[in-house]
C-alpha cells in the first residue's frame, strides 16, 4: 500500500468513476485503474462495485475512505514540513518554485492548482506556481524567491537562459479573441485578422511590453487592428464597452473569459503557434527545473491537455 493508491481510492469515491479521478490526479484512467486492483488483491477484498454508471464503493471501501483520508492528511503534513524546512544547498531541494507570466483571467485559481497538483504529480516534487505579470515575477527570479520562469511567447533577457519548452499549435491550445457578449463578431463561431482589422486590440504595457506575447506574435503575422494601451481598470471597462475593442489570449476553457465576455478562436487556417518558454537566471537552474525543463520539452502535449480541460 502506498499513497499514491489511497489519494487514487479517495478520488474515484469523490468522483464516483475513475475517469473523474484519473482527470483530477492528472493520470490515465488506465493507471488508476491498475493501482486499485493492486491495492484491493493487498487487501483482499473488493472496494468499488463496478458497472457502466461508474465505481460506487463497498460497505469495506466506505470505511476505508475515512482512514485513508486521515493518512493522506498526516502524509501531506510531513511531506510540507520537509519542503517548508530551509536547505542550505539549493541542489539537495526537492521543491521547484515557479510563475506562470500572463494577466489575471477568470478561473484563476483553478488552473493555479490544477497544475501546481499535475506537476507535483510529474516531477515528484512540491511545486508552487505564482500567476503574475513579468515585472512582478523577475525580481523574485533574481533575488532566488522564484527558480523559473514561463512565459506564453518568446522572451529574451541576457541575464537569463530562455528555453522554448512547448508551443501552442492550432488544434491544442488555439489563440482566442476575447470581447464583450455585445460586440458585433459575438455571433461568430471563429473570427479572421481580416475580422478584427477595425476593431482595437488591446496592449497593456506591463504584459506586453515584457516579451512576445499574443498581440505581439499577431501584429507580426498581418494583424492590422489599432492598437490602444491600457493603463488602468477604467480604460480597460471603456476599451470593452464602448470601444468595441478586444483582447487576444489563449482561447481555451481554463483561460474562462471575465463575466459579460466571450472568446471566439482565430480561424485555424490564420493561427500562429505561440511559444511556451522557461527562464531562469544564468548558471542557476537548480536538478528540479533541468528535470522540468526535460519533461515540459518532452511531453508539452499532457501540460496542454490539462490547460483544455472544461470546468
Amino acid at each position: 500500500m502506498n499513497i499514491r493508491q489511497l489519494r487514487y481510492f479517495c478520488a474515484v469515491i469523490e468522483l464516483g468513476s475513475f475517469s473523474g479521478a484519473a482527470r483530477e490526479q492528472g493520470v490515465s484512467v488506465q493507471a488508476v485503474s491498475k493501482a486499485l486492483v493492486e491495492l484491493e488483491t493487498e487487501l483482499g477484498r473488493p472496494l468499488f462495485i463496478r458497472d457502466s454508471k461508474g465505481a460506487i464503493p463497498t460497505s469495506f471501501g466506505r470505511e476505508l475512505h475515512e482512514h485513508a483520508l486521515g493518512a493522506i492528511a498526516a502524509f501531506d503534513k510531513v511531506e510540507s514540513f520537509a519542503a517548508d524546512e530551509p536547505v542550505a544547498d539549493p541542489a539537495l531541494r526537492n521543491d521547484i518554485r515557479l510563475a506562470l507570466v500572463v494577466p489575471p483571467f477568470g478561473g484563476q485559481r483553478a488552473v493555479q492548482a490544477g497544475l501546481e497538483r499535475f506537476l507535483s504529480l510529474r516531477m515528484r516534487a512540491k511545486v508552487s506556481l505564482a500567476i503574475c505579470l513579468g515585472q512582478e515575477a523577475l525580481p523574485q527570479l533574481h533575488a532566488g524567491a522564484l527558480d523559473a520562469i514561463i512565459t506564453v511567447g518568446r522572451y529574451e533577457d541576457p541575464d537569463c537562459d530562455c528555453r522554448p519548452v512547448g508551443t501552442l499549435p492550432v488544434g491544442t491550445l488555439p489563440v482566442g479573441a476575447f470581447f464583450s457578449e455585445n460586440h458585433p463578431l459575438a455571433e461568430q463561431q471563429a473570427v479572421t485578422i481580416e475580422d478584427l482589422a477595425p476593431y482595437p486590440v488591446s496592449y497593456g504595457a506591463a504584459l506586453d511590453n515584457f516579451n512576445e506575447t499574443i498581440v505581439n506574435l499577431y501584429r507580426k503575422h498581418g494583424l492590422t487592428s489599432p492598437v490602444t494601451i491600457l493603463r488602468t481598470d477604467a480604460d480597460a471597462e471603456r476599451f470593452i464597452r464602448e470601444e468595441r475593442g478586444f483582447s487576444l489570449a489563449v482561447g481555451v476553457p481554463a483561460f474562462a473569459p471575465a463575466a459579460g465576455m466571450v472568446m471566439r478562436p482565430i480561424d485555424p487556417a490564420q493561427a500562429v503557434p505561440v511559444s511556451v518558454c522557461l527562464a531562469t537566471v544564468k548558471g542557476r537552474a537548480t536538478p528540479q527545473v533541468e528535470k522540468l525543463d526535460r519533461f515540459m520539452s518532452k511531453d508539452f502535449g499532457r501540460l496542454a491537455k490539462v490547460l483544455s480541460r472544461k470546468g
